[in-house]
């Protein structure tokens, strides 16, 4: 944030009584008032006589802030109608909100959505056009079903993400077990040991990864009948 000297010609605007924060990393806040003139921050602390006062007691100001994790798509859920239980935790904000709403959008309502963001981050000065360097673009493929198979080697860190990120209504995680498939819709990490895809439990089923294990907590079978998993058994 400025702290230089305002520009005592431009009309200007004081916010007084506020908490600022002047500093992000490390965080630093102190209590001043805040000079803005020409639409801008000029300087924290005396104001001109004719600046005109606005109170902020209370409240914070803080530097302008860059966004790099937007989800377009999401733009047309403000006032979006909910009549389910509130949600307890991130996972039932996922099934019970974002969920529904990606299964519920199709072609022409993403582009809605991308344009009424677009249009709100340029009516707010937050959006510039900025051509893409195609030397500098990289191209990822679709994802595969396949892709959820679950690697035990892998850190359960890893192997959480995974089963998070591909869980109901996606394809989810799984591990297969002879002809059978065991699809995993959710884990929790466990600081037990064993050799990366040993069942190191069967009641809860516990499975050990590379460093630590998961405990898998809801489940399913498909294919083959269910075998019969015992203590100690390779995945």
């Amino acid at each position: 944030m400025a702290r230089s000297r305002h520009d005592a010609s431009a009309p200007a605007v004081v916010l007084r009584g506020a908490t600022v924060v002047v500093a992000l990393d490390p965080p630093e806040v102190v209590a001043a008032d805040v000079v803005i003139a020409d639409g801008r921050v000029r300087a924290l602390g005396e104001a001109p006589a004719a600046a005109v006062p606005r109170d902020c007691t209370g409240t914070l100001v803080v530097p302008g802030n860059v966004c790099a994790h937007h989800h377009l798509y999401s733009a047309l859920s403000r006032g979006m109608p909910y009549a389910l239980a509130p949600p307890r935790d991130f996972t039932e904000i996922l099934q019970r909100i974002w969920w529904r709403l990606d299964r519920a959008l199709d072609e022409e309502s993403v582009r809605a959505s991308a344009v009424r963001g677009g249009l709100d981050a340029l009516l707010a000065g937050t959006a510039r056009e900025t051509p893409q360097d195609e030397s500098q673009a990289t191209y990822f493929g679709g994802r595969k079903p396949e892709d959820g198979r679950i690697d035990w080697t892998q850190p359960s860190r890893r192997i959480f993400n995974l089963i998070r990120a591909v869980t109901d209504p996606y394809p989810g995680a799984f591990t297969d077990i002879g002809p059978s498939r065991l699809m995993v819709w959710w884990a929790e990490e466990r600081q037990d040991r064993g050799a990366p895809g040993q069942v190191l439990s069967v009641s809860p089923l516990l499975v050990a990864t590379a460093d630590g294990a998961m405990e898998l907590t809801r489940t399913e079978w498909r294919g083959a009948p269910a075998p019969e998993i015992n203590a100690g058994r390779l995945l």
